[in-house]
């Protein structure tokens, strides 16, 4: 029994030692593994970009350990020009990597067609209205005007005809006679030029409602402008398959 106990004590002294020999060596290794590594962190304008590091997709703010050294990072969206740039990432290091896209050449191109188009769509659609509302406007004040103008001199010649048979004083009648015949031809031109204005509003508001309707039909044809953009960040690969009966292509996309 003293025996077994003797070498069991040898045994579970020997496991120590090993183990504590094995940690001697391997922690130097993982110390120096930890120290060989950084952490990154990339940020892109606009924030809904793919992001990749080192070929491969990453999130938006993700924390990232990597090796030491320089590393790529790639960055697209569309309606942006496809962005590279590589940074170098020391021991230990945590660093903030930001990426700002601009606009491609195709996308502002694609911004003032639309532009252009909203522009014509919109005096198409809206400017023969405008001019006839402001036209409108106008007329509908000078045939108040005419009226109430005809009114004041209707009422004038009828005070100026009552007088005047009413009247007994020779320079009374004359007076009121006057004012009688002025006032009915000024009431008889407030009239004439009623209803020529009247004609002339009718006629222009059946011409509008005609050339709102055409011009409203030719910004319907008006051709929108699209924007599709293709992927910058994409990639196929062609892997043969060779197979005993039967022989073909296997076909990956990777965005």
């Amino acid at each position: 029994m003293k025996i077994f106990s003797h070498f069991a004590l040898d045994q579970y002294i020997w496991h120590v030692l090993t183990s504590a020999l094995l940690l001697m060596f391997l922690s130097p290794e993982l110390v120096f593994a930890q120290e060989s590594l950084g952490i990154a962190r990339v940020y892109t304008q606009p924030a809904q970009a793919v992001i990749k590091v080192n070929g491969e997709l990453v999130r938006y703010g993700e924390e990232l350990k990597l090796d030491t050294g320089v590393h790529k990072v790639e960055a697209w969206v569309e309606g942006y020009a496809f962005m590279s740039k590589e940074f170098r990432l020391t021991a230990g290091e945590f660093k903030t990597v930001r990426v700002k896209l601009l606009p491609s050449e195709e996308f502002i191109h694609y911004r003032k067609k639309l532009k252009l188009y909203k522009t014509q769509t919109a005096m198409l659609k809206f400017l023969p209205i405008a001019a006839y509302t402001g036209y409108a406007v106008i007329s509908l004040s000078k045939l108040q005007n005419l009226n109430d103008e005809a009114d004041d001199n209707f009422q004038l010649a009828t005070e100026a005809k009552s007088a005047y048979n009413n009247g007994f004083w020779l320079n009374d009648l004359e007076e009121n006679k006057a004012l009688y015949f002025q006032s009915k031809a000024d009431y008889e031109k407030n009239i004439k030029e009623l209803n020529k204005k009247r004609t002339e509003f009718a006629v222009v508001t059946g011409s509008a409602v005609i050339v709102s309707f055409l011009t409203w039909k030719a910004a319907m044809k008006l051709k929108k402008p699209l924007f599709k953009a293709e992927s910058q960040m994409h990639r196929f690969t062609f892997t043969p398959v060779l197979l005993p009966r039967n022989n073909g292509v296997h076909l990956t996309y990777e965005f």
